[in-house]
């Protein structure tokens, strides 16, 4: 380790121990109960996919299909159901008819599907007829008092049952989209920690235009506005934008928090379109970047590498003195993406096979970021595991103010055996930081970012 990493990471480590000092009880008891009641949601749901083989939703032991589902996105929301008016999960009069608060059922859960999930399918008709039973587990942790916000579990197609049941938001009578593989406490709980550099082509011809939403350029950097918003504080990250030469917009790997992704956010949409395309200088400064980050052992180190164009050089030998230069067991997966119909699909592909990570063709039309975001789909293979993984705080959008959230994965065994382990889904828990400190946390800036350094 060189000088300078050293004294980078001995000052994070006087930090953390000065946040820990500095901590009131109430935190770690507030904190703590969450993560012991994740971890009873994370028992329940795997007793109940363990438990529930079922074909469709409408088969619920004896309920019929509409006990058993209520969708978020449907047209009835009865009081015989547990819905009213509460101000305790939002509180807007131009939502749901509400004179105060939100219409919210605390009886039951809603289910949300994302726009590009087919809900007929037999896997999501299996999550929702296994998941049902949840609802007596939601129940009891909001009755108790033990969770105050939100609770959620999902799928790895994004399809969620929400608790207190919510419908889903309207513009001009079309739902909204909320789809929680966007969301920072899914990609988190799914990915594990890492460190990541995201390596984005800004050459000439980004500024093509393919169809609707903008230049190749201006559609990137929308999508990278979702993806910088499904990174935690627990991940490190960097930009580097690469024409004919390369360079790093964030100055080195750093924490994933509110301040440095809206920072970096800023540098990408800053970002002009121009120039040739080189592999090689971008690669290599990818593979700088990760060499002298100070990281934890349990990160993965991953390039996500995106292009629309065909190279000009060869970046075979930075991509191999790059590995060369990390240590065993901290190798770079690369996932690649090649965007657009014409785009080079082969350097790409082998780039991702030959690196321990997947290659994706983003079509012209396709949606970059929902394509981008499914890196972290990759890297649920290597995360089985129970550890609670929590989000920064962030502004919540039905007015509670900042609040973050935790979140576990959820797993089943064939036969119970442990080598058969595998991922199907994630519970999550909202906590309002207003619960935690006693006061409005949206008005105290300093606060939350205090919050943000115990998490």
């Amino acid at each position: 380790m060189n000088m300078t990493a050293l004294v980078t990471s001995l000052l994070a480590m006087a930090v953390a121990v000065t946040v820990a000092q500095s901590v009131p009880p109430e935190w770690n008891a507030a904190f703590g109960v969450l993560e012991t009641a994740l971890g009873r949601l994370g028992s329940a749901a795997e007793t109940r996919y363990a438990a529930v083989e079922c074909p469709s939703a409408s088969v619920c032991g004896s309920a019929s299909a509409a006990t058993c589902t209520l969708p978020a996105c449907g047209e009835s929301f009865p009081s015989t159901r547990g819905f009213q008016c509460l101000a305790a999960f939002g509180n807007s009069s131009a939502l749901c008819g509400c004179a105060q608060g939100l219409r919210r059922s605390t009886s039951e859960s809603t289910v949300i599907v994302p726009p590009d999930t087919d809900f007929a399918d037999p896997a999501s008709q299996r999550f929702v007829c296994a998941t049902k039973g949840m609802d007596t587990a939601f129940r009891s942790e909001f009755t108790s008092g033990t969770l105050k916000g939100f609770q959620y579990t999902a799928d790895l197609k994004g399809i969620a049952r929400v608790f207190p049941g919510m419908a889903q938001q309207r513009n001009s009578g079309v739902c909204d989209t909320f789809d929680v593989r966007r969301r920072p406490w899914y990609a988190s709980a799914l990915s594990g920690p890492k460190s990541v550099v995201f390596v984005i082509d800004s050459s000439g011809s980004m500024s093509t235009t393919d169809g609707p939403g903008g230049t190749r350029m201006q559609l990137v950097q929308n999508a990278m506005r979702h993806l910088l918003g499904t990174l935690t504080v627990r991940d490190q990250f960097d930009v580097v934008d690469f024409d004919s030469t390369a360079r790093s917009l964030g100055g080195g790997l750093r924490a994933a928090t509110r301040e440095r992704v809206r920072t970096l956010e800023t540098a990408v949409n800053n970002v002009v379109a121009s120039g040739g395309t080189n592999f090689a200088p971008a690669l290599q400064t990818a593979f700088d970047l990760l060499r002298d980050a100070t990281t934890d052992e349990t990160c993965r180190n991953i390039i996500v590498f995106l292009t629309d164009g065909q190279n000009q050089d060869d970046e075979t030998a930075a991509v191999r003195a790059g590995q060369a230069s990390l240590p065993e067991g901290k190798k770079a997966h690369m996932m690649t993406f090649s965007m657009s119909n014409g785009a080079n699909q082969q350097k790409p592909r082998e780039l991702a096979c030959g690196n321990s990570g997947i290659w994706t063709h983003i079509g012209n039309g396709d949606d970059v970021a929902e394509e981008l975001v499914a890196y972290t789909d990759f890297l649920r293979f290597a995360t089985i595991d129970a550890t609670v993984r929590w989000t920064s705080p962030y502004l919540d959008s039905f007015g509670l103010g900042y609040t973050v959230t935790a979140a576990r994965t959820v797993t089943t065994s064939a036969g119970g055996s442990a080598a058969s382990v595998a991922v199907v889904g994630i519970v999550a828990a909202d906590l309002p930081l207003s619960s935690v400190v006693g006061v409005d946390a949206a008005t105290n800036a300093s606060l939350v970012e205090e919050v943000e350094r115990y998490l």
